[in-house]
Parts: structure tokens; C-alpha cells; sequence
């Protein structure tokens, strides 16, 4: 009986092993009728930023027994470019090919983790395919832009004048803008907006108003120094500044000036 017992679990186990390994070469034969494999050359993630190009390489190998013809395709996130032309290409049975992809990100990509897809598909039997996947993590890039519109050249003494500002977020990252005013001599001013919220992208019209001394008795000059700051997109604050300098005349020299303009 104990003998009729260990013959029957040894046909048992006996099954369960031939059954295992008809499972494990079924799942073999299906890697293999598959027909082409891709791995990337340098495997992980990739890290960029906005305005930057990146190049993806990729070996695509047949694996089946006889030539084929590929053509490969790259799917990348909306507004990306590809840079590089994907032309068809022939590989024999084992043979291997380097593939080149190269993409240019975007300006406003915002921060965050894409991702690349490269496939290739055989023009014989099109069942034959294969795609890897690469992340792409764009990094922060960190700008703003100050530029100078309009201002006078000479003022009168006594006078109010306006200079006019255009500040833009060219950063991939929303942020919060705040204005300082330095100037000297010390007129007093006012700015339109001191602090303001920008998104990626987004750009602000600001204005500065200046009160003059009207008790100059001689020609001065007055500067003023705009800065921009955008402190909570890095650890350091994130600036830009611009530099404005305005010539400011006494009354008694503009009003000898329109004199003498006047015929005798």
C-alpha cells in the first residue's frame, strides 16, 4: 500500500512538471513569435528642461529566422517636436540596429514626468511589434523677463511722469511677481501693481508714476532701478531689473528756452 501510495504522488508530481514546463516554453515561443525585440542603450529616465532637445537611443533586434523590414514610430506628448526622420530599415534573422530619436521640448512644458514611446512594426506581418516607453522629467527653469516700453527723455521740474513696464513669467512654473523701486535722488512714486501672480507664459503691464522736484535750480539727472523679483520658484529669488534714466530741467531754463524761440 505504501509503495502503491509514493508511485501515485510521484505521477503527480511527475504531471504538475511536464505541466510547468509546457506553461513556461508556451510563454518562451509567444516572446519569441513576437519577432523583434527594442531595449534603450542607456536605460532610466531622462532630465530637461524647456527649449532643450533630447536624444533617445534605442537597438531593435529580430529576433525571428527570416529578413524583415520595419518602420519605427515615436508617440510624444502634445506640442513636442521630432527632430530626427524615421526611415524604414531591414534587419536579417538576429541581427541588430541602433535607432536615434531626437526631440525638442517645448518652451512652456510645464515640470512634471512625460512619457516617450518608441515602436517598430514589421511591413511584412505587422503583428510583429514591439514599443518601449522612456520618462522624460522636465526640470524647472526658472526666468523672468523686465522690459522697458515708454518714458520721456527730458521732464520740467514740477512734473509727474510715467514710465511703462511689461514683465513676463518665462519660467515653466507659475509664480509670484514682486516689484521694488529703487531711486535716486529720492522723488517720490508709485507703481500701478507692486505684487501680482503670473502663470507660465503670462505677462504684466505695470506703470510708474514719478513726482519730480520743482525747485531744482539746474539740470539733474534722476534714475530709477525696476526689480522683479519671483522668490518662490527657486530656494534663491529669481530677478530682473532695468535701469531708467530721465534728464529733469528747472522751469527757468525751459521757459528761457521757449523765449528764445520766439522771433524779435
Amino acid at each position: 500500500m505504501i509503495f502503491l501510495s509514493l508511485l501515485k504522488n510521484l505521477k503527480r508530481a511527475a504531471l504538475f512538471c511536464i505541466l510547468l514546463c509546457l506553461f513556461f516554453s508556451g510563454f518562451s515561443k509567444a516572446r519569441i513569435e513576437r519577432g523583434v525585440e527594442i531595449r534603450q542603450v542607456k536605460p532610466g529616465f531622462i532630465e530637461t528642461i524647456p527649449r532643450n532637445s533630447i536624444t533617445l537611443v534605442f537597438q531593435v533586434k529580430n529576433t525571428t529566422q527570416k529578413s524583415l523590414s520595419f518602420k519605427g514610430d515615436t508617440q510624444i506628448p502634445d506640442g513636442w517636436q521630432i527632430l530626427t526622420q524615421e526611415l524604414p530599415f531591414s534587419l536579417s534573422s538576429g541581427q541588430q540596429a541602433v535607432r536615434l530619436v531626437n526631440i525638442f521640448v517645448p518652451t512652456k512644458t510645464q515640470t512634471g514626468h512625460y512619457q516617450v514611446s518608441y515602436g517598430v512594426k514589421s511591413k511584412e506581418d505587422p503583428s510583429i511589434t514591439a514599443c518601449h516607453s522612456v520618462e522624460v522629467h522636465i526640470l524647472l527653469h526658472a526666468e523672468i523677463q523686465l522690459l522697458k516700453m515708454d518714458e520721456p527723455k527730458i521732464v520740467i521740474a514740477g512734473q509727474d511722469y510715467v514710465t511703462q513696464y511689461i514683465v513676463s513669467n518665462k519660467s515653466n512654473a507659475s509664480s509670484t511677481i514682486r516689484l521694488d523701486l529703487q531711486n535716486w535722488p529720492d522723488y517720490s512714486f508709485s507703481i500701478s501693481e507692486n505684487q501680482f501672480f503670473l502663470k507660465s507664459g503670462e505677462s504684466k503691464h505695470v506703470i510708474v508714476r514719478v513726482k519730480t522736484n520743482g525747485k531744482i535750480r539746474h539740470k539733474a539727472k534722476y534714475h530709477h532701478r525696476m526689480i522683479a523679483h519671483a522668490s518662490d520658484l527657486l530656494e534663491g529669488s529669481v530677478t530682473a531689473d532695468v535701469v531708467s534714466h530721465v534728464e529733469i530741467i528747472p522751469t527757468s531754463v525751459w521757459r528761457k528756452g521757449l523765449l528764445s524761440q520766439i522771433p524779435s
